[in-house]
């Protein structure tokens, strides 16, 4: 059994491995991701990590993440979730959850919605929670690794 870990963060996600011990300590290794790795992008590119986005069709049905969300970002604003890590666990009358609702609305990009007292993330005719787009991630960063 492998040893993971993973740092989700708010604009770049991170996973490494535990490869063994040196000299009695713990070695690890980065996992890259799997455009790095197959040479789409180089590694020049500073393209190491995953880019927390999430790219949804109109649904709320994950399609892309990562690096492919990222670039995809732009002709699909309204789709592509980022910067969601934020509203994680976040009541909707959280001052940080309204001050997120009105950078997004006036970017044109995902609606930051309410669902009573719970945060969700609009797409079209879905909706996804913030803790859906990290699950995404991290599964993302899981097929990466193994």
């Amino acid at each position: 059994m492998s040893i993971i870990g993973f740092d989700l963060g708010t604009s770049q996600s991170a996973c490494c491995y535990l490869v063994g011990k040196i000299h009695g300590r713990d070695t690890y290794a980065d996992v890259e991701n799997d455009m790095v790795r197959s040479g789409e992008v180089s590694r020049a590119a500073n393209e190491k990590y995953f880019p927390s986005y999430v790219q949804y069709d109109s649904y709320g049905n994950c399609v892309v993440t990562g690096i492919r969300a990222r670039l995809l970002a732009e002709g699909f604003p309204r789709n592509t979730v980022y910067d969601s890590k934020r509203l994680i666990g976040r009541r909707s009358d959280d001052p940080e959850v309204q001050k997120l609702k009105q950078i997004m609305a006036g970017r044109g990009h995902f609606e930051v919605c309410d669902a009573g007292m719970n945060v969700c993330i609009r797409v079209e005719e879905g909706l996804v929670t913030p803790e859906q787009v990290g699950a995404e991630i991290v599964a993302e960063m899981i097929k990466d690794a193994i």
